[in-house]
């Protein structure tokens, strides 16, 4: 059975969405959880990767940020998170670059 893809990106978002209710909650095992199911789904979700970067350390959270902008380029969460990352890393130069594009 062939899923369309918009349906799998949908189901992808959904779970996504859920985990990141799950992070805010203060549940970050079922936002893990959550975010995995969705990138099993579509391994570009970037709300997924941006969700799961909150719950990984900072070089863990660029290298799911850094994947999620291949992907996504102009995600605004995506590429507002990677440079508050990169100010806290002491790049201004990636900071301006990622802020540059929202």
């Amino acid at each position: 059975l062939l899923i369309p893809r918009f349906v799998v990106e949908l189901r992808a978002k959904a779970l996504a969405r859920r985990s990141e209710q799950s992070r805010a909650a203060g549940r970050p095992s079922d936002a893990e959880r959550d975010c995995a199911a969705a990138l099993a789904f579509d391994p570009g979700c970037a709300d997924a990767r941006l969700c799961r970067s909150f719950l990984l350390g900072p070089e863990a959270a660029l290298a799911e940020l850094d994947a999620a902008a291949e992907r996504s380029p102009f995600h605004r969460g995506v590429l507002v998170r990677r440079a508050a990352l990169a100010l806290e890393r002491k790049d201004p130069r990636k900071a301006r670059g990622d802020a540059g594009r929202v």
